[in-house]
């Protein structure tokens, strides 16, 4: 990012119309494609600069400095603060002080609570409970890198020879998950289309795995009756993971959506792993009537709070009012998925969410549903579950997401 000083009205105009103008309904980054092309006259650096300016508006300015253009091009003009010394405090490198704001102009300090100027984002929505103290702020205001996985743990040091090959440099590995991060906006499509790594963020690759919640015999399919719905897939990144942890599983796939099952049908054929058997099924609506399963995912739709920091600009549009009826759908995927795992099953849950509405107090209210149901001598719903494991999994100590993960075991009365 250039030094604001050199950086000519124009340019802040610009960029502030951009800013502006954004109403939310398309992820920023493809409205930010849109932007380049409707003006091609802005090169390579300038584009880099829009990008730059823009993150860092949504990553830290305040509702109210986007009242009206002048404004935010007060804002940006203030904003001396580079791309690197937002990483200085990246947890993974050591740094740990604050960026250097210059606020001769505007008030650029950054909101003391998460939640500042934004009505929606009252606390009364309550953060999901935690075992340590997470810094939202910090995450929040930090580019993530992109974190892939590598489909074969023995092409590990072929796949970061590669890396860089194109003039990358790892800015963090796991090797015994296969897990790379690589600096924030790199290209890696033509790793991606040889299908030698997926692109998944680690709190996902971290998600699936399992053991030692579920037993080994189940995961490693040792009796041949291991059966697995991931139902509700989306583009079959967690089924992906599965697979290349537990090759053995007998895995299925299903979603609402036509087009993205298509997208996770090609995203396995380029990796050349085994494809699961991919059905269309709403699980808002109702379980899986046809087979009952040792495990089952519900990867549910949800606020997509835990992952803000990729998409910083979704804290400020966030809709309370439509979130309200998201959490009801919540339930009804949960409950379903619930009554679709088979005696001695397992029931996995996850959001990318941090809040508790949307994790602990879903599982809270889901088990309180089936107490319910035993008072009542409903046969088909006399089980108990226990809940084995409830955690955050990523995050800021981790330089990735925030998923929220729940394992219950099914065993009937």
């Amino acid at each position: 990012m250039e030094p604001n000083k050199q950086l000519p009205y124009p340019f802040l105009r610009n960029c502030a119309e951009i800013l502006f103008n954004y109403t939310g309904d398309i992820p920023f980054h493809l409205y930010l494609k849109q932007e380049f092309k409707k003006n091609p006259a802005w090169g390579g650096r300038d584009r880099k600069n829009y990008r730059s300016y823009c993150y860092l508006f949504w990553r830290i300015a305040k509702p109210s400095d986007r009242d009206n253009i002048e404004n935010i091009i007060q804002w940006l003009r203030s904003a001396e603060i580079s791309t690197k010394e937002l990483n200085e405090i990246n947890p993974l490198t050591g740094g740990t002080d604050k960026p250097k704001l210059n606020t001769s102009t505007i008030d650029l300090k950054l909101n003391d609570e998460f939640w500042d100027g934004y009505p929606a984002l009252s606390k009364s929505l309550q953060l999901a409970n935690s075992k340590t103290t997470i810094p939202w702020n910090d995450w929040y205001r930090q580019e993530a890198p992109v974190w892939i996985k590598v489909v074969s743990i023995a092409n590990f040091q072929s796949v970061i020879s590669k890396i860089n090959a194109l003039g990358l440099q790892p800015v963090s590995m796991i090797p015994e998950i296969g897990a790379i991060a690589l600096p924030g906006q790199s290209n890696i499509n033509s790793l991606e289309q040889e299908g030698s790594i997926i692109i998944q963020d680690l709190s996902s690759q971290k998600s699936m795995v399992l053991y030692p919640w579920i037993e080994s015999n189940i995961l490693n399919n040792d009796s041949g009756m291991s059966m697995v719905w991931d139902a509700c897939c989306g583009a079959g990144g967690k089924s992906l993971s599965l697979r290349i942890n537990y090759p053995r599983l007998d895995i299925q796939c299903s979603d609402i959506r036509q087009g993205i099952l298509d997208n996770c049908i090609d995203r396995f054929s380029k990796t050349g792993l085994e494809i699961p058997f991919v059905f269309k099924h709403n699980l808002a609506n109702s379980a899986n009537k046809k087979t009952k399963f040792k495990i089952v995912l519900a990867d549910i739709p949800c606020s997509g709070s835990g992952t803000w920091r990729r998409n910083p600009e979704e804290k400020w549009f966030f809709d309370s009012s439509h979130w309200e009826s998201m959490v009801e759908t919540q339930f009804s995927m949960v409950n379903n998925a619930a009554l679709s795992v088979a005696d001695g099953g397992y029931l996995v849950v996850c959001t990318c969410s941090i809040f508790a509405r949307e994790n602990e107090t879903l599982i809270e209210r889901l088990l309180n549903h089936f107490n319910s149901q035993h008072s009542e001598n409903n046969v088909e719903l006399m089980a108990t579950w226990n809940v084995l494991d409830q955690q955050f999994i990523g995050g800021w100590e981790n330089n990735a997401d925030y998923i929220f993960r729940t394992i219950l075991k099914k065993t009937t009365i």
